[in-house]
């Protein structure tokens, strides 16, 4: 839903300040999964595998609609296609990967409208716990699942977007094209099957919620999921920083502040 009332802050996002933190990109993290999502352009997706080298491959697919490979990708990833999800909940879930319940993160790129259908997009559990982003009503979102939104974000209509979600010492941080939005220290509902320190992320979800109720409408790329020993992260580690600065970043963005104590859609 919109926050109409919700103050706004504008940032604008340049080429020097991707530059000037590029330098430090990948110092500090260490891969858990990486999602290339290469396949040929207009064939149906196959389920994503990871290249990290830890076989935390996605094990299932949602029923038709089928995510399909696209050939547009963002700029400077490299890659040769993305994966569109079409209008319907339809996505990839289950890995073996073992998330952290600290100190760890993800981050997508994601291309879509204001106009597309809500949707979870990518997170380390299901819609019931853990972290995720995803989209609403006008908006990118980042939140604490089933707990609070921590900072929504106007959507810029057909422009690929860079969104990250870092929870760091008990603070989860969202990051959009590099630049800080928001953090809250809220701590989410423990993960499914949970031991510390590695709970079973058996319910990650990429392009879909759990039960299949809530699917992210768009194209998406180059999927990372990292950890990094507590206090080390930098936002200079994010692979947005990798790449040569994108030709086309939004001029701006606006944030919608984050909504203290509402509780966000299970």
């Amino acid at each position: 839903m919109r926050n109409e009332n919700a103050s706004k802050v504008i940032w604008t996002l340049t080429a020097a300040l991707c530059l000037s933190i590029g330098a430090t990109a990948h110092a500090a993290v260490t891969d858990l999964a990486v999602y290339h999502l290469t396949g040929t352009a207009g064939d149906p997706a196959g389920l994503p595998v990871d290249s990290s080298g830890n076989g935390n491959d996605f094990a299932g697919g949602t029923v038709p609609p089928a995510p399909v490979y696209s050939g547009d990708v963002p700029v400077g990833t490299g890659g040769g296609t993305s994966v569109s999800f079409p209008t319907g909940p339809s996505g990839f879930y289950f890995t073996t990967a073992a998330f952290p319940e600290d100190n760890f993160g993800f981050e997508v790129w994601a291309k879509t409208t204001q106009a597309a259908a809500d949707g979870h997009l990518l997170g380390n559990s299901s819609n019931a716990s853990g972290i995720e982003v995803g989209t609403t009503g006008n908006n990118f979102y980042a939140a604490i699942s089933s707990v609070a939104f921590v900072a929504q974000v106007p959507i810029v209509d057909n422009v690929w977007t860079h969104l990250a979600l870092v929870r760091d010492n008990g603070t989860t941080s969202f990051y959009i094209n590099g630049v800080f939005i928001a953090s809250s220290a809220l701590a989410p509902i423990p993960l499914p099957n949970s031991g510390p320190p590695f709970p079973i992320g058996a319910n990650a979800h990429f392009g879909v919620d759990a039960g299949g109720s809530s699917g992210y409408e768009g194209l998406a790329d180059e999927a990372h999921f990292f950890t990094f020993d507590p206090g080390a992260f930098e936002v200079g580690d994010l692979s947005f920083f990798a790449a040569p600065a994108p030709a086309a970043l939004p001029s701006g963005l606006v944030l919608m502040s984050m909504l203290a104590g509402r509780r966000r859609r299970a």
